[in-house]
């Protein structure tokens, strides 16, 4: 009952790969918006260079230095930072890639390539996780000069490529969550051989 229980579990963490035309369509639909809202940020972020020269600065704050919500908290009660968008596109865009793309994977990669591939997974997920913990701890221990998170900034490891806090951990999460599906995809088509 233990050992259901769990793989049970650990199946809803793999992308789960669509059976229907209805559901292929979804994925694909899905797959299709998120990539038009990642590019639409994309543009934004080029054509709206930073007054402050601060990496992902202009996708949390605005050039004043307000905090930047889409749409306007005044106009519409759910409202985002552009930066959460991309959040949330990026794993739409990433789960529904490996879902529609698993029987490809199976069929087209050989075996080698695959254990590589869960291999590489593995690593970028490790770092990752380190990072996102270093984001965190960095954070924590800069709000005790910052009260708005919105502004904090990480000029580490070169002073010359300063990063904006909230955008980076958002970046480095999604980083986390591609690597994790990747490698929950890989080991999938590996055991299923």
């Amino acid at each position: 009952m233990v050992v259901h229980s769990l793989k049970a579990s650990t199946s809803l963490l793999i992308p789960y790969e669509p059976k229907t035309i209805a559901e292929k369509r979804l994925f694909q639909i899905l797959l299709i918006i998120s990539f038009f809202v990642i590019l639409a940020i994309i543009v934004y972020y080029f054509l709206n260079p930073s007054p402050t020269h601060i990496v992902g600065y202009q996708l949390v704050n605005t050039a004043g230095g307000a905090p930047l919500e889409v749409p306007s908290p005044s106009i519409f009660p759910f409202y985002a930072k552009p930066v959460t968008y991309l959040l949330a596109a990026g794993v739409v865009f990433c789960y529904c890639l490996f879902s529609l793309g698993q029987e490809v994977i199976s069929t087209r990669f050989p075996r080698w390539l695959r254990a590589f591939l869960l291999l590489a997974s593995v690593l970028f997920l490790i770092i990752g996780l380190y990072e996102l913990l270093f984001s965190f701890t960095f954070w924590g221990s800069a709000m005790v000069n910052h009260l708005d998170p919105d502004t904090v900034s990480n000029p580490w490891p070169v002073g010359s490529l300063v990063t904006n806090l909230t955008f980076d951990t958002k970046m480095i999460l999604l980083w986390v969550v591609v690597a994790f599906v990747s490698t929950m995809t890989f080991r999938k088509s590996l055991e299923s051989d």
